[in-house]
């Protein structure tokens, strides 16, 4: 099997997660797949957080000391 068609069933699985949670199916979610979905999601929002955060402080740092 082939990444884009392994990336493709993980699509359909997360698919039909959606479609289970908004059906509020409970039986059916696979909590141990959607909380480390979240924790991934998460994670790569802290990443890109931090990042912008270190580039703001370098630019109010040169223009505190340019002046």
């Amino acid at each position: 099997m082939g990444a884009t068609a392994i990336q493709s069933d993980f699509v359909m699985l997360l698919q039909s997660q959606l479609t289970a949670l908004q059906a509020e199916n409970r039986e059916a979610l696979d909590l141990p797949l959607l909380a480390s979905e979240f924790e991934s999601v998460l994670g790569g929002y802290r990443n890109e957080i931090q990042e912008r955060a270190e580039i703001i402080i370098g630019i109010l740092m040169r223009t505190h000391w340019v002046r």
